[in-house]
């Protein structure tokens, strides 16, 4: 009995003990410290994205629903602007013979043909009014797909291709509706870098693609030395990598991005002719004029 006995507590310590090496993240300081960072950032992204979702939603259907106000509107005054013009018909029929000649058939029929282009001209304004909302509500899908970072009113992404010189820049952009960027603050500067890695990642198990380039809507001015704008104004922002900008370079700008944040050789530079890069930073304002969910302004 007593053997019996002693058998069943060694076999209950043997279960109960813990190995030494198995810890949990709870009981490691730094891992649980960086688990509960993620979950942290993750439930942020996660508040964020619901919110734009909820407001694209919420304005693309109050335009839909404005856009088929319109199209009844047409429609009904279409279905005037016919039966105008069967009673129009019918009176000339029955003037025609008698009044013709007469001053008062002239002025008769001159406010009759005058009511006819007013008519006219209010159904062609509806029908400009109709392509212009067609055209916000597809700018506003438009951002709901490519707006990757959205700072004050305006919306950035970068467009990649295998491919792409200077002097495609623009036409890149315009293909989605918005314009080559630049950047005006560090903040800036820092999401956009930011959101570049989360697409180097997937491809970084190829070592050619373990950076982006991505051109940007600045001109080197090796006469000056200066980064302007198009419109002639100095950039607000540049972070130059060592050894740029290189005077003997003209006239593109662009970022390089790395996979790694901690890697020094990410920078603004100015390459040479004829250099190819693997992306465009894009802008657009957003289409409409609200902005309570954005960043704040530049």
């Amino acid at each position: 009995m007593i053997f019996v006995l002693s058998m069943c507590f060694l076999l209950s310590v043997s279960v109960g003990a813990q190995h030494p090496d198995e810890r949990s993240p709870a009981s490691d300081p730094v891992i649980g410290d960086e688990h509960d960072a993620l979950l942290q950032k993750t439930a942020r992204l996660t508040e964020e994205y619901d919110t734009l979702s909820a407001f694209l939603k919420v304005n693309r259907e109050k335009l839909v629903l404005h856009l088929g106000e319109l199209e009844a509107g047409n429609r009904t005054l279409s279905a005037e602007f016919e039966r105008f013009q069967q009673r129009l018909s019918v009176i000339f029929k029955k003037v025609l013979g008698k009044f013709l000649d007469s001053p008062k058939s002239r002025e008769f029929f001159e406010s009759m043909f005058a009511d006819v282009e007013d008519v006219r001209h209010e159904r062609d304004a509806l029908n400009a009014s109709l392509v212009e909302m067609k055209m916000r509500i597809a700018l506003l899908e438009k951002a709901e797909d490519i707006c990757h970072i959205r700072y004050g009113d305006i919306c950035y992404w970068v467009e990649l291709r295998d491919q792409v010189t200077c002097a495609e820049i623009h036409s890149v952009c315009h293909a989605r509706g918005g314009e080559p960027a630049v950047i005006n603050s560090e903040k800036l500067y820092n999401m956009i870098e930011e959101h570049v890695r989360t697409l180097i990642l997937p491809l970084s198990n190829d070592d050619h693609q373990n950076y982006i380039d991505s051109w940007l809507d600045w001109t080197y001015d090796r006469a000056t030395g200066r980064l302007l704008n198009d419109d002639g104004t100095e950039g607000a922002y540049v972070q130059w990598g060592e050894g740029y900008p290189d005077p003997t370079n003209c006239c593109c700008t662009a970022m390089k991005t790395t996979a790694q944040w901690t890697d020094i050789h990410q920078f603004m530079f100015n390459p040479p002719a004829g250099h190819v890069a693997r992306g465009v930073l894009c802008m657009m304002h957003r289409p409409l004029d609200q902005v309570s969910h954005s960043h704040p302004g530049l």
